[in-house]
């Protein structure tokens, strides 16, 4: 019996044909840790390799082969380890001392302020001038000279101040807590772990450290800035933040720097920790603020100042608790993104042609323009629209059966009207477009046109090609009716390059920036499959229908959602779940749609 490649959907077979096309076959390797390479590298899951089982050559690339005078064999990996070494030559030179120079202060700090500006540029500098720059790995060794323990950095406050009084002597403090990664490692300067909390003060915590507490100086006499301290912590108090600002206070008066301000954002321990210090920022609000508290060492006053887009965003935050400004908000953030993708992923300005356009439905009596996507709702959408231009003959969207609302003739696109119309109809209509996540949208397109008994239509113009490519020795029964087409056979044809140079992808699923070109056509709202009910109220209620009209609830229980996505993508190796996503990377980048859990890519 004619052995089989082992690769996944590989249907050579070793066969006098394939001999002829100068495809070969070869064992697995006997060592056992070779082996298993081979069967990970395979990515079949539970793959075990017997003696009888084979790869053939085309999984191999040209330079893999040991092509000498012997037979075509792979490469043995034992065996060009024992290839005779180069004699020692040069082991006498090499041992010498090597003769360096050192760089001058001057020189270090114009190399580490170069890189601090620009890697990319200090690199190109030093490869493409004569500039005695040295490696980046070298500045990395200078800059790990440098004690950046948790706390507060005494030496370089008393640099400051002796370098210039006048300029470094009045400043305002700044303080913000950032959340960081937990990670524990050890650093080789001081020979210790990072990573637990560390307050600067020697003892030695178990916590992992959640959060950097940073303080940062800003002169109010010359453009400058310097962090002066940063603490490593986990769930930090408002009391002993109180405690950590008043030591840097004091540090910062010793030194002869006064303070003059502080800020820092609104949040609920801020607000707290500046009332333990003697300001009133929860009084009364019959009576005004008290926004300072005196200096610990000298009395003075210190003014409290809460970080403005801080404050803006909390107040953002409340107003959007309104379920009609959230709304709005959220279309609005829908279009901006979308927005800003199109000119960070496209680069040709391209032409729409009529053709392009024949996804666009248009209602002239309410302006509205709406690009279906078959698979999100369209045929409600449709339905919806029938009742809107129909001049009463219609008045319940349900009423309307699924498939006279998809014949051609009973709603107009914009692929029929002249150029200046369509111009102009673009430049004044209500656009609105409905997407939905692309890989729900593609099980439910499998799901309803080749699982379905009633799509014989489909069944014959895809399903027979899809089998007759890429079912391996399908049953001629098989590929007259095309009725029992495979998922994992349906994303092979998706993928298969030559899919698409036949002929254009079918509108269910044809990618939704192909259908409706939402980066040449400004759409006003962008509605989601996953927010149906609110978005498509939405536009009923710009297009000024909503009293008079309801969106059709669905009322299917077996609706395509993550989980079920999840079902049929479990049984797609990560080579083609990876070529699937390449093919829909626009989808996914244009509408916001992250990259689902389940793929193993």
């Amino acid at each position: 019996m004619p052995e089989h490649c082992a690769a996944y959907c590989c249907a050579n077979r070793r066969t006098i044909a394939n001999r002829g096309r100068g495809i070969t076959f070869h064992k697995f390797p006997k060592d056992k840790d070779m082996r298993k390479k081979w069967e990970v590298a395979l990515r079949r899951e539970g793959f075990t390799a017997s003696e009888s089982s084979v790869i053939c050559s085309e999984h191999f690339k040209q330079d893999e082969f040991d092509r000498t005078d012997c037979p075509t064999q792979r490469w043995c990996y034992s065996l060009h380890l024992q290839l005779p070494g180069s004699p020692p030559k040069n082991l006498q030179i090499d041992f010498k001392a090597k003769q360096g120079h050192e760089y001058s202060k001057d020189h270090r700090e114009f190399a580490l302020t170069l890189h601090l500006h620009g890697p990319k540029a200090y690199k190109y500098l030093r490869e493409t001038t004569n500039l005695p720059l040295p490696h980046p790995h070298t500045l990395q060794r200078w800059l790990c000279s440098v004690d950046g323990k948790p706390g507060l950095n005494k030496m370089m406050l008393e640099r400051r101040c002796q370098e210039d009084q006048a300029k470094y002597g009045c400043v305002a403090l700044m303080l913000d807590a950032m959340a960081i990664r937990k990670h524990v490692q050890y650093n080789p300067h001081n020979q210790s772990m990072s990573g637990f909390v560390d307050m600067g003060d020697g003892n030695n915590e178990t916590d992992v450290a959640t959060e950097a507490l940073v303080f940062m100086v800003v002169g109010l006499q010359g453009h400058w800035k310097a962090p002066i301290a940063y603490y490593l912590t986990k769930s930090l108090s408002p009391e002993t933040q109180r405690v950590l600002l008043s030591h840097a206070l004091e540090e910062l008066h010793a030194r002869g720097i006064r303070v003059v301000s502080v800020t820092m954002d609104g949040h609920a321990s801020n607000v707290t920790m500046c009332n333990q210090l003697g300001c009133e920022l929860k009084g009364n609000p019959q009576e005004p603020l008290k926004t300072c508290f005196p200096h610990p060492s000298t009395g003075d006053k210190v003014f409290v100042m809460m970080d403005a887009c801080h404050m803006l965003k909390l107040a953002r935050n409340m107003l959007q608790q309104l379920e009609l400004l959230a709304a709005q908000r959220s279309l609005q953030g829908r279009r901006e993104l979308l927005e800003q993708a199109c000119l960070s992923n496209t680069r040709k300005r391209q032409v729409l042609s009529p053709e392009d356009l024949k996804h666009l439905i248009v209602d002239d009596k309410h302006s509205l323009i709406y690009c279906y996507v078959p698979k999100v709702a369209c045929t409600n959408w449709k339905r919806v629209l029938m009742v809107l231009t129909s001049d009463g003959r219609y008045t319940d969207p349900l009423s309307i059966p699924a498939n006279e609302a998809h014949v051609a003739g009973n709603l107009r696109t914009l692929s029929e009207f002249s150029v200046i119309e369509i111009n102009q109809r673009l430049r004044s209509y209500l656009k609105f477009i409905f997407v939905r996540d692309p890989f729900e949208r593609l099980v439910s397109a499998y799901r309803n046109k080749f699982t379905r008994s009633y799509n014989t239509a489909f069944h014959r113009r895809y399903g027979t090609k899809i089998i007759r490519r890429h079912r391996p020795e399908p049953d001629p029964e098989e590929i007259e009716k095309g009725n029992n087409v495979l998922f994992h056979e349906f994303v092979q044809y998706l993928v298969d390059p030559r899919t698409q140079r036949e002929e254009p992808l079918n509108e269910h699923w044809e990618r939704v920036h192909s259908l409706c070109h939402p980066c040449l056509i400004h759409y006003d709202v962008v509605g989601k499959y996953e927010t149906l009910e609110p978005d498509a109220q939405a536009v009923l209620s710009l297009a000024g229908v909503e009293g008079t009209l309801q969106f059709p609830t669905s009322g299917k229980s077996t609706r395509t959602d993550g989980n079920m996505a999840a079902r049929y993508f479990k049984h797609i190796s990560p080579f083609y779940q990876k070529k699937l996503f390449n093919l829909y990377r626009m989808d996914f980048l244009l509408f916001n749609y992250s990259t689902p859990e389940y793929l193993r890519t």
